[in-house]
């Protein structure tokens, strides 16, 4: 036997004591880098990502061992106990009333001496609050078995979250950090971008930034999955939540990975109970998916010019408006059929395509280039056929008005008046609903990402008009038609501007992927997962189309409500 085969032997029998070596060694390293690192740069933003990072690396280290001790089973067993004793009996009874009551009487005070008093014009989204809730009702498939538990703590949990968001400096801060790390990440696209593009990148950015931007936030995330820190995060939280809110853990768990992934990666969450799940469970996950932005989504809606934070805060703020009216469209019953796992189901969940789960960090790159090209050209294949399709119908109907005397009968025209009753009870002022439901009226017929643009350049003129108003008492202006002509400036505001309140409430109620666009997209994703159960999700697609338009409507109603300029 030669050496090098005996040395190839010995490496074999140690390969496990060499890789904990190894991981000692470079633990050692780590821990001497993070002590310099800290140390010299006390206190500033870096340090603390560092320390976070670090903290949350070394809890699923830690977890991840400890899940393989017995005293983990005694855990699950104490946490199964504690579940039981508080969840059933007069004990549960007496918690939950207790719940509601203060729930209650703090949103009902909080209203009326932070609202009402302060911005009564705020009130009138408490009418969407209201209403939107009501015609789901009216919609649903079977009234009797909602369970109001569900509801109430649902929008309860929004309410708390918006105020959180919108009303609390530190709030409005996380999310605003969140919003540039992502923009920050996101940045790193340009250099693929330039090389591939030429240096006339920017030129067409959206074409080509915002694709090569979103495959580095799909690769991204298929590692951080590989890695196990967003299924961590997000199965913690989504079980806690489930628990909250009455639903079962896969619903929870798909509610909050919407926050982060787009319709196709937040199935791939919770893919191991797809083929089990009854028709309601597996309602939620589909339409769930139509209620926010995430992943590649968040970032073809940054590229068209929305600022990030926004969208971070609406997709959160979506999530549980999102299985709130989903619970109402299409309420879990006792006696509903739990179709069972086949094998053809097994086979298309693990399949060796997109659709996998990855087995080595560089297995998890390559999966994650494979899923961005497939989901990346077909977002922007979506995007591009639906703007042709909405340019020739605007020219259609604008021949057919023609006929008739009636200049510029565009599609958005006819819409504004379709959607301008939305706009009016979530909140905007009525001089601004024509506009914003027309905004409203392209995001369901097309895509989020054809109206932002639209929106976009009017907020920029209001920030340029209010500052040209309070700069001085001489300073004048010229409504011509939608236009505003600033007389000292010699400038024109083309479209206008829009009240502050409006522009917020219009940027929460754009902020979600239902679409008819997007229907086409769900149905192709799970017919790849869940093929026997595609003609179930295409009955009811509809319906989860009507839950994800009403779940960014009730958060742009929160936002509406709660607004407040200073903060």
């Amino acid at each position: 036997m030669s050496t090098l085969t005996k040395i190839e032997i010995f490496l074999d029998k140690n390969r496990a004591k060499f890789m904990s070596l190894l991981k000692i060694v470079l633990l050692i390293g780590y821990c001497v880098y993070f002590g310099f690192a800290v140390s010299s740069h006390q206190g500033d933003e870096d340090s603390w990502r560092l320390v976070w990072c670090t903290v949350l690396a070394a809890w699923l280290a830690i977890w991840s061992l400890f899940k393989k001790t017995r005293c983990y089973e005694n855990y699950v067993s104490l946490v199964d106990t504690i579940y039981f004793q508080y969840t059933t009996g007069r004990r549960s009874l007496f918690i939950r009333w207790f719940l509601y009551i203060a729930m209650t009487v703090f949103m009902v005070v909080y209203v009326v001496l932070f609202v009402a008093l302060k911005t009564p014009e705020n009130l009138r989204s408490l009418l969407g609050l209201v209403l939107f809730p009501f015609l789901l009702f009216l919609y649903s498939n079977n009234r009797r078995k909602i369970n109001w538990h569900t509801i109430y703590w649902s929008m309860a949990l929004q309410f708390i979250m918006a105020l959180l968001i919108l009303k609390t400096h530190w709030g409005a801060s996380i999310i605003q950090w969140f919003g540039s790390r992502l923009q920050e990440f996101v940045s790193n696209g340009n250099a693929g971008s330039k090389f591939i593009f030429g240096a006339t990148w920017k030129e067409h950015y959206f074409a080509f930034g915002a694709m090569v931007q979103a495959f580095c936030v799909i690769v991204a995330m298929s590692v951080l999955t590989y890695l196990g820190v967003i299924k961590f995060i997000v199965e913690t939280v989504g079980r806690v939540l489930a628990f909250c809110l009455g639903v079962s853990p896969p619903e929870g768990i798909n509610a909050v990975g919407n926050i982060f992934f787009h319709v196709p990666e937040s199935a791939l969450l919770v893919q191991e109970y797809l083929p089990e799940m009854t028709p309601s469970q597996l309602f939620v996950t589909y339409a769930g998916g139509l209620s926010t932005v995430g992943g590649v989504a968040l970032v073809i809606f940054m590229a068209s010019g929305v600022p990030a934070a926004p969208l971070v805060a609406a997709s959160a703020m979506s999530a549980p408006a999102a299985l709130a009216a989903a619970k109402l469209l299409y309420p879990t019953t006792d006696d509903e059929p739990t179709p069972g796992k086949t094998d053809d189901d097994t086979t298309n969940v693990k399949q060796e395509g997109i659709l996998r789960q990855a087995t080595s960090l560089m297995d998890a790159i390559i999966l994650g280039i494979n899923q961005s090209v497939v989901i990346v050209v077909q977002a922007v294949g979506f995007i591009m056929t639906f703007v042709i399709i909405l340019e020739f119908l605007n020219n259609t109907s604008v021949w057919f008005g023609d006929r008739i005397g009636v200049e510029n009968m565009t599609i958005e025209f006819l819409l504004s008046y379709l959607f301008y009753p939305f706009a009016f009870i979530m909140g905007a002022r009525s001089d601004d609903c024509l506009f914003i439901g027309e905004l409203l009226g392209i995001r369901s017929f097309s895509l989020a990402v054809v109206a932002y643009p639209k929106l976009g350049p009017v907020i920029q003129n209001g920030i340029v008009f209010r500052e040209y108003i309070s700069g001085s008492i001489n300073n004048t202006w010229t409504v011509i038609g939608n236009d505003i002509f600033l007389d000292n400036l010699n400038k024109t505001l083309i479209g206008g501007v829009i009240e502050p309140r409006s522009e917020v409430i219009a940027t929460y109620s754009l902020c979600g992927s239902a679409s008819i666009a997007i229907i086409g997209l769900i149905i192709g994703s799970f017919e790849v997962i869940v093929p026997r159960r595609i003609n179930e999700i295409t009955t009811h697609i509809f319906r989860a189309f009507i839950a994800g338009t009403v779940a960014s409507y009730l958060t742009a109603c929160f936002a509406g409500l709660l607004y407040e300029e200073n903060i």
